[in-house]
């Protein structure tokens, strides 16, 4: 599939007049890739726990800053990319042959991309992934939020490189290495089996363009995650 989108401008032009692409794809992703970066930096480099205990006290706290990430990453998304390529369109939500490919292919590739391949490094190398105290704070609402979150996050960085016309290997290059980053707390060695799962996705939409249905997957994929969790 060529990576030119010809039907679409640059970008939004109607909120970003004359922006140059590439600058406009490394300004979305100082924009919202920096901060989740720092916060897992520090997660890395504190030490004990390393995990979101380090930047919320509170369930709370745990909802607002979920809820606040998710409306920066959408208002983002809305001004530079608009709804219509990101698949939020009437027709797109209601094609159920489009969604139970996008969905389907979602949640399977991200068991095959996260549980398979990460026991397979875990196996290979010895690591294991940062754990999560029972009483970890946040752990529900990142669970539920991540999926929505992270997806439009990714199809919009997708979208922008398009029309920036940059070559589908950088695309799936640039996408897998930003997801592997942020999941470093998990370690770096199980952080790489998210590559498989990202490179997934990014097919996946580029295929379907059904952003919704990606982050439906996700949220699928956490939530038996966090039950199966509360289940031990």
């Amino acid at each position: 599939m060529s990576t030119t989108d010809t039907a679409s401008p640059l970008i939004n032009t109607r909120w970003w007049p004359g922006a140059r692409p590439h600058v406009t794809v490394a300004v979305f992703i100082l924009a919202v890739w920096g901060a989740s970066f720092g916060m897992h930096l520090v997660a890395r480099l504190t030490p004990g726990d390393q995990h979101i205990n380090i930047i919320v006290s509170t369930e709370a706290q745990a909802w607002v800053h979920v809820a606040f990430e998710f409306l920066v990453v959408a208002a983002l998304c809305w001004f530079a990319v608009g709804a219509t390529d990101l698949g939020l369109t009437r027709s797109t939500l209601r094609d159920k042959t489009n969604w139970g490919h996008s969905y389907g292919y979602g949640v399977i590739t991200a068991f095959v991309g996260v549980i398979i391949t990460a026991n397979i490094v875990v196996a290979i190398t010895g690591a294991t992934a940062t754990a999560v105290s029972r009483d970890d704070v946040g752990y529900l609402p990142q669970s539920i939020m991540a999926g929505p979150t992270e997806e439009l996050a990714v199809a919009g960085m997708i979208i922008l490189m398009e029309r920036a016309r940059w070559h589908i290997a950088a695309i799936y290059a640039t996408i897998v290495a930003l997801r592997v980053g942020y999941h470093l707390w998990y370690g770096l060695p199980v952080a790489l089996a998210f590559s498989v799962w990202a490179a997934a996705f990014v097919w996946i939409f580029l295929r379907y363009r059904n952003v919704a249905a990606l982050a439906a997957a996700h949220v699928t994929h956490n939530m038996i995650g966090y039950l199966l969790y509360l289940s031990r």
